[in-house]
């Protein structure tokens, strides 16, 4: 399971309740950062996605995830 939290560089967020991790993304040009994320079957985490310059999508299809950052 993925939540998904766009925030801003300033913006705190708290823990999301059953997560067991969390991820923080960094969308620049032409790239995220890291570049790849692996997660454990059945574990829960929190992906807090920022951007440095313009909107970016991210999309997850396998978990119908498609927003914009």
């Amino acid at each position: 399971m993925f939540l998904l939290l766009k925030t801003s560089p300033k913006e705190k967020i708290d823990s999301y309740e059953g997560a067991e991790n969390e991820i923080f993304l960094a969308a620049k040009k032409w790239m995220f950062e890291p570049s790849t994320i692996t997660v454990d079957f059945g574990k829960k985490v929190i992906i807090k996605a920022t951007s440095s310059d313009v909107a970016h999508g991210l999309a997850i299809p396998n978990f119908q995830i498609r927003e914009r950052i």
